[in-house]
């Protein structure tokens, strides 16, 4: 008999997650974006790399785990979705990290 291969439903939810968050992200993003094109808010270049970095590692674990999804050996399976959970989860400290310094020093990212 053939082995029946699942994905486990933590799997897809750490998946379905991953892509709720940067798609919201991606969406804040877009906002602030117009928002300096219109000219409502000016930001420094240092906190457009602080905001950019986290897109970048958003869609880095997106991609991963589209590939622990797609690959045919559990072993491979299982240390993409590893790396993909762990680097949203770091992500996501950083993302944090940001938005508390943006909080408690404003002037490090808006105005030149």
């Amino acid at each position: 008999m053939g082995q029946t291969d699942t994905v486990s439903p933590r799997r897809v939810l750490v998946e379905r997650a991953t892509r709720l968050i940067s798609g919201g992200y991606l969406l804040t993003l877009m906002l602030l974006a117009t928002m300096v094109i219109t000219g409502r808010l000016q930001l420094t270049l240092f906190a457009w790399g602080c905001l950019i970095v986290p897109a970048v590692g958003f869609a880095h674990n997106v991609w991963t785990l589209a590939r622990a999804r797609r690959a045919t050996d559990p072993l491979h399976r299982d240390t993409f979705f590893k790396e993909g959970a762990l680097g949203v989860v770091v992500t996501l400290i950083y993302l944090g990290s940001t938005l508390y310094t943006w909080a408690v020093a404003p002037a490090a990212f808006t105005g030149w």
